[in-house]
């Protein structure tokens, strides 16, 4: 089966998101991984309390404003939450902000 040929300059990229908001995108002249959504933040695997908790190597972020629309979500989430939960969030907000990100 051939593609008609207004097609031809058509493409389409899957790209498979963990639960913790990790994928693997082209990015410069090969691929990166990179955290492109807030994702399960509890998430045992790839999810960012797992991250934070274990002292692993952070996953950048796509760009800025996707972390800090990340960062933006993990407050009202703590402005909703008590006691040991709160403080959690507390920690993860400033380990995001921490967290690098690609630019370009």
């Amino acid at each position: 089966m051939s593609m008609p040929d207004e097609w031809a300059d058509h493409t389409v990229a899957v790209v498979y998101v963990s639960p913790g908001g990790v994928a693997v995108k082209p990015f410069a002249e090969g691929y990166a991984t990179m955290r492109v959504c807030l994702g399960h933040v509890d998430h045992a695997e790839g999810g960012l309390m797992a991250e934070m908790s274990r002292g692993l190597e952070p996953v950048p972020w796509q760009n800025e404003a996707v972390r800090d629309e990340a960062i933006e979500d993990l407050r009202r989430r703590a402005r909703k939450a008590e006691g040991e939960r709160r403080s959690e969030l507390v920690r993860l907000i400033q380990h995001v902000m921490r967290t690098p990100y690609y630019e370009g």
